[in-house]
């Protein structure tokens, strides 16, 4: 529903795309948007995903061209559902950055983050 949102009142401007950072995703937030914007400067028409190792992660860059589709959707799982409904996958661009697939759903998943951090 956050996406619809954003999605709906970013239509209303000229934008070439969106990059799309989720709350549960910290960690080197800046850089890996900075990369995935220079990236999406060279392609702006193409979703992209920061990567590590292959593995695409987040933040994304949506092409504003995929917006109508995207606020059309009615499926399960959000933009993942998307994709695989319109048989795209976002290239990655792998910035060797591991915080990329960080996912801090549970108490857990933030201690060993957090942990992480510390020895770094």
């Amino acid at each position: 529903a956050s996406l619809r949102l954003a999605l709906q009142a970013l239509s209303a401007h000229p934008l070439q795309g969106a990059a799309i950072l989720l709350v549960d995703n910290p960690g080197r937030v800046a850089e890996r948007l900075r990369g995935l914007l220079v990236a999406a400067a060279r392609n702006p028409d193409e979703p992209l995903a920061v990567a590590y190792r292959g593995r695409p992660g987040h933040p994304l860059w949506l092409p504003a061209r995929f917006w109508p589709s995207v606020l059309a959707w009615d499926g399960t799982e959000g933009l993942r559902g998307w994709f695989a409904h319109a048989g795209l996958a976002p290239r990655p661009v792998d910035l060797g950055i591991a915080e990329a697939l960080s996912d801090l759903d549970t108490p857990s998943d933030l201690a060993a983050f957090q942990q992480a951090m510390e020895q770094q």
